[in-house]
């Protein structure tokens, strides 16, 4: 049936699944709303319990609620009680499934038993207390700030205590006497687990509400099991689709519940759709009580207004163009002068001849003011001269800047001379630099450097060329977070003009210049800070980087895993069954890891103290990921993805990785390999 709907429930899913957190069939990740209320504008056949026009709650975990309109099933939804408006309605139906669902079918509750519910102050939580009530139980509660547990004291729940800190175990302890809870529900996450395990009491029931720890593969020790102990976990989705008919008749016993008033609706703050982005944050900082609502707009005016096109460049506008005699530098003058700029201040090292100087001649002719600095852009007065020129006439300032000076130099990285690394570095990097002090007293609308896909995915003999290229990007995010507009266009090869005109005749893939130009456009318009512009298709070149680099090694078929790579990890794990358990194998793995985290940070023959945290040698989210890569592909295992942040030195590393290899007899190494006798 369709809704008309009116109001729409916001849950803590459509935060993750707005964050990209959640894993999923696409359909279903990226929509949102999984609860509403509205009117049904019409039924497909086979309905015939509800009629066009009757106010409907909804929940659906297919999403699409957010809108004016959405389709669901007809067995997920409920007449609206009498005397609920929507607005409230929308917010229920999702946190007291959950709540009945969990106590009443998987907690088993009953009268007299205690339950401990944390984070009541949420919808969840306060629909669970609801609940436990009506079953006639006894409830405890946490919540995250001092204001929410006053709220849940408020509501003569005697014993409050802080869901940010364990100390709630020794405190449920007490107040049960030593005797503990019958029932958890959790919606916490690590330490806080086995905390709350270690509150039941024997046949106590442990229920799951939290996805992170589920998500991350989170180790569960079994020893608080051991006392008849129950671990269950609460997920409506599976709910909804693998068991669509006991879905459908819980949500008509809560809203039926509701409507008798033998469950009371829950707190709702409302916001207008139009403020969905400060519910949103309101929601992912955990500021709330009770439930967010959105309320849907039926009618309303909207003025569009299409703004004008990125400027891009200014009519008559002053541009330099280093690099700007030959090759793609001159192209990018063409091309600025085609979009309307009115002076070109173009540098190279010599004076144009030939083809060139005919160019330069033709843009002459046709309006476009064109002056010709040459020098060396490394040294210093070469870009204070260009910034002279562009100011020469009375009132004139430079709009923008392009920075496509190079010098190539290639050698294989072991044979890297000094002179040959500042011949490449000094035209890239020293030049923008020169360049940037140039024009720090003008408002440059567009800053941009030329670097290569070198930088990105490496070329063989390419060392110095890539880490000049590198340099560039850095510059560009540098200058960009202190507000100066800078673009890095991370060139692949171009086909018609620059230094890579022959890789077209040896069957590479290259840039049409027409192309690339229109995608240098693209990128000034949108504020682009850096931006890969590679031709082909990624597949083909995905094989040959994946086996250089750990970062792109997931994305590599699965046949082509480096048979250096499957060496490896049967070396590692031969030489880890060889030793016995304990200390001795930890010692290898810290080894093992050094050689690792050294490759990660580039530090060769560096002694890493076991106990220094990664943090304190530059790790990053970056960095830790592809230390990550790297220990999966080389031991053959899967990590979870906060793995390297949960063990922050290189000690807990290797403690958390022997664990990991012990813990499945699949994985560890004298299993896999075969254990001696």
């Amino acid at each position: 049936m369709e809704l008309r709907v009116l109001a729409a429930g916001l849950n803590f899913r459509d935060v993750l699944t707005a964050m990209g957190l959640l894993p999923g069939d696409e359909d279903i990740r990226y929509r949102l709303g999984f609860e509403c209320a509205g009117e049904v504008s019409a039924v497909g056949p086979g309905v015939d319990r509800l009629r066009t026009g009757d106010r409907v709650v909804a929940a659906d975990v297919h999403g699409g609620a957010f809108g004016s309109f959405t389709v669901v099933p007809a067995d997920r939804t409920a007449p609206l009680p009498a005397g609920l408006d929507p607005h409230t309605a929308a917010g229920l139906p999702i946190a007291f499934l959950t709540a009945w669902y969990a106590l009443r079918h998987v907690g088993r509750v009953s009268a007299g038993e205690r339950v401990l519910i944390h984070s009541a102050t949420g919808g969840t939580g306060l629909a669970a207390i609801a609940v436990a009530r009506l079953l006639g139980a006894e409830v405890l509660a946490t919540a995250g700030s001092e204001e929410k547990r006053r709220f849940l004291q408020g509501m003569g729940i005697a014993r409050v205590m802080d869901s940010r800190s364990l100390d709630f175990r020794d405190e449920v302890m007490e107040a049960t006497g030593g005797e503990g809870v019958d029932v958890v529900l959790n919606s916490l996450s690590g330490a806080a687990i086995r905390a709350g395990l270690e509150c039941l009491r024997p046949f106590g029931r442990f229920v799951e509400l939290g996805v992170r720890d589920i998500l991350s593969d989170a180790p569960l020790g079994l020893s608080p099991l051991r006392h008849n102990i129950t671990f269950s976990t609460v997920d409506l989705r599976e709910i909804q689709l693998d068991r669509p008919r006991e879905y459908a008749a819980m949500l008509r016993e809560v809203l039926t519940a509701i409507g008798e008033g033998r469950l009371k609706p829950l707190r709702c703050t409302t916001y207008p759709l139009a403020e969905v982005t400060d519910a949103f944050r309101h929601m992912a900082g955990a500021r709330h009580i009770g439930k967010l609502v959105l309320t849907i707009p039926q009618e309303g005016r909207v003025d569009a207004v299409l703004p004008d096109g990125p400027l891009t460049v200014r009519d008559g506008g002053t541009y330099i163009v280093t690099g700007g005699l030959r090759g793609l530098g001159l192209a990018t003058a063409c091309w600025l002068a085609r979009q309307g700029a009115g002076h070109l201040v173009l540098n190279g090292r010599t004076a144009p001849v030939g083809a060139a100087a005919r160019t330069l001649a033709e843009l002459s002719a046709a309006g476009t003011k064109i002056t010709v600095v040459t020098g060396d852009i490394a040294r210093p007065d070469t870009a204070e001269r260009l910034v002279a020129a562009a100011t020469a006439d009375e009132g004139a300032s430079p709009h923008g800047v392009v920075h496509s000076a190079m010098v190539l130099d290639d050698a294989a990285v072991a044979n890297i001379r000094e002179d040959q690394l500042r011949r490449v570095w000094a035209p890239k990097a020293t030049g923008a630099w020169r360049l940037h002090q140039a024009t720090e007293g003008h408002r440059l609308d567009w800053f941009a450097v030329y670097s290569s896909m070198a930088s990105l995915l490496g070329n063989a003999g390419q060392g110095a060329y890539a880490a000049a290229n590198a340099w560039l990007d850095g510059f560009a995010a540098w200058r960009s977070a202190r507000g100066l507009p800078t673009l890095a266009v991370n060139w692949g090869p171009w086909g018609e003009t620059g230094v890579a005109t022959g890789f077209a005749d040896r069957g590479y893939r290259t840039i049409p210049t027409d192309d690339g130009l229109r995608a240098l456009g693209a990128l000034l318009a949108h504020r682009r800070v850096q931006t890969g512009v590679i031709p082909g298709e990624p597949a083909t070149w995905i094989p040959a980087t994946g086996r250089r680099s750990s970062l792109f090694a997931p994305l590599l078929p699965g046949d082509d895993t480096p048979a250096a790579t499957r060496e490896s990890t049967d070396d590692i794990r031969a030489r880890l069954a060889a030793l016995p358990a304990g200390p001795a194998r930890r010692t290898a793995l810290e080894s093992y890891l050094s050689d690792h985290i050294r490759a990660v940070l580039r530090l060769s023959g560096t002694t890493l103290d076991p106990q220094t945290p990664l943090k304190s040698l530059g790790f990053d989210s970056l960095l830790a990921m592809e230390l990550r890569v790297r220990l999966e592909t080389g031991l053959g295992i899967k990590l979870a993805g906060n793995f390297v942040w949960r063990h922050p030195t290189v000690a807990a590393l290797a403690a958390g990785l022997a664990q990991q290899l012990e813990s499945d007899p699949a994985d560890r190494p004298e299993e896999r390999l075969g254990a001696p006798g």
